[in-house]
């Protein structure tokens, strides 16, 4: 059997916006590296963190430290980017994917990677101090009924910073059930 090929991709924020509902300051992923397709789909996307976040004037004043929480909801908003590109690829296979963000690209239209975090069990290994790139590394475990598991990972300069394992609850025309 053969492994799948790795898709490289060079998203900004622009194309994840297309992908999320998430705006700044809470957009959380500002780039998508490379996503992986197969039975486990995986992604690695990342985040600069530079400093000048708002976040930090009070979190905390003289010793800046990226809040936990917003390493958990990176790591929610790139699971959802990698089950957003795991169903494009269903649909449009490696080209759609890759053309995704040229203009009129047939892929475009009708994704979004809608859905909730539903439970999360991540442990946060180190404190994250800027400047950092942060990492995100996930893998898709599996799911049933509009429910996926996603590991995932945090890392920065090769170190993990955090993680563990996130249930999403997928959206449907509907929105979330």
């Amino acid at each position: 059997m053969t492994r799948p090929a790795t898709i490289v991709l060079a998203w900004g924020p622009a194309e994840i916006e297309r992908l999320l509902p998430h705006r700044a300051p809470l957009l959380l992923v500002d780039r998508v590296d490379q996503f992986v397709p197969g039975p486990r789909p995986r992604l690695r996307a990342g985040l600069s963190v530079d400093g000048a976040e708002p976040v930090f004037r009070a979190h905390f004043p003289g010793r800046p430290i990226w809040p936990g929480a917003y390493l958990l909801e990176g790591l929610a908003q790139a699971a959802g980017l990698l089950l957003g590109l795991d169903q494009m690829f269903a649909t449009h296979g490696a080209d759609g994917v890759r053309s995704f963000a040229e203009p009129g690209s047939l892929a475009a239209t009708n994704f979004s990677a809608g859905g909730l975090l539903a439970r999360a069990e991540v442990a946060f290994l180190e404190p994250v101090a800027p400047p950092a790139k942060l990492v995100y590394e996930l893998r898709r475990r599996g799911g049933a009924d509009r429910i996926e598991r996603v590991d995932g990972r945090v890392e920065v300069e090769g170190h993990a910073v955090a993680e563990g394992s996130l249930v999403i609850a997928l959206a449907d025309a509907h929105g979330v059930r």
